[in-house]
């Protein structure tokens, strides 16, 4: 063979490769995106008691990373290669949320491995959980598995909350199963909204219905006060940014328009604006999220 033949062999046998690599990352932010965009809908934290700091907003996170995780491997090889991209993006969002939180750089990496070897632990925890015969054992012995890891184990929370997010997490399991591999590579997943949370003490209603405690809420009153489809984000950089999740829209100025009441992942978005507006932030060229 020549050396020109071998080179083009080379060459043209390295091509499908990399659009299976390009393939596989475009799949894999778009599973990560609707995962992000669920676990940090405003309801977890309104009604479920989850506070609004970086571990507890992490811990939600790396819980519904854990859903998709365990539907993808059950896709074979090819859901093991997107579960891999997977946790690459979920481990890249962490470093930025990290670089956020102002930690000094030298220390972001050893940050990062404390913070995976938490959510690896709790993950491992979660799985151990599903081994129970009884769904009724499952959900008890998840209970206490939320309780440590997005809970931080507060005395101050409830059990019958806990055990309402345990309820959630089981019946999307069920729901993913019933979601086409291709539809979760184009982020297709249609998520439930979050509980009531009906525990002791909750400031929401405490009728039962028939539904149990799976009952969502369906009017759009708490969702127009508290939500927007503006989200605060960073790059790897830890620059950040304002995504649109309806439109992938990004804007790199505030618009006192776009404000909304409540919280976000860390902290009001009135501190992050101020905090912006401190930094000198100026803006720059957004990372993968914004052409996902």
């Amino acid at each position: 063979m020549s050396r020109g033949s071998f080179l083009a062999n080379s060459v043209f046998g390295f091509l499908p490769s990399l659009r299976r690599d390009q393939d596989l990352i475009r799949q894999s932010i778009n599973i990560y995106h609707s995962v992000r965009t669920q676990a940090l809908r405003k309801g977890f934290k309104l009604r479920g008691s989850v506070k609004d700091n970086f571990k507890a907003t992490h811990s939600l996170i790396a819980t519904h990373v854990w859903l998709l995780h365990k539907r993808l491997l059950k896709e074979g090889s090819a859901g093991k290669a997107l579960d891999r991209a997977l946790f690459e993006r979920f481990w890249e969002d962490t470093t930025s949320r990290i670089r956020f939180t102002d930690v000094p750089e030298l220390t972001v990496d050893g940050h990062l491995s404390n913070v995976q070897k938490y959510s690896f632990e709790n993950m491992a925890l979660y799985d151990h959980c599903l081994t129970y015969e009884e769904e009724s054992e499952r959900i008890l012995k998840l209970c206490g598995g939320i309780w440590r890891f997005v809970y931080d184990m507060e005395e101050s929370v409830q059990e019958p909350t806990a055990i309402e997010f345990a309820r959630y997490l089981m019946g999307e399991l069920e729901t993913l199963d019933g979601i086409p591999l291709d539809a979760l590579k184009d982020g297709r997943i249609e998520w439930r909204r979050p509980p009531k949370f009906l525990g002791e003490g909750n400031s929401a209603s405490t009728e039962v219905t028939t539904k149990g405690n799976l009952d969502y809420i369906d009017t759009r009153d708490e969702v127009e006060q508290f939500e927007s489809p503006w989200r605060l984000e960073w790059t790897l950089r830890g620059d950040t940014y304002f995504w649109n999740e309806e439109n992938a829209e990004v804007l790199w100025d505030l618009d006192p328009t776009l404000v909304w009441k409540g919280t976000s992942g860390d902290g009001s978005i009135q501190r992050q604006a101020a905090l912006m507006s401190q930094r000198g932030y100026t803006g720059g060229a957004p990372s993968a999220p914004a052409s996902a």
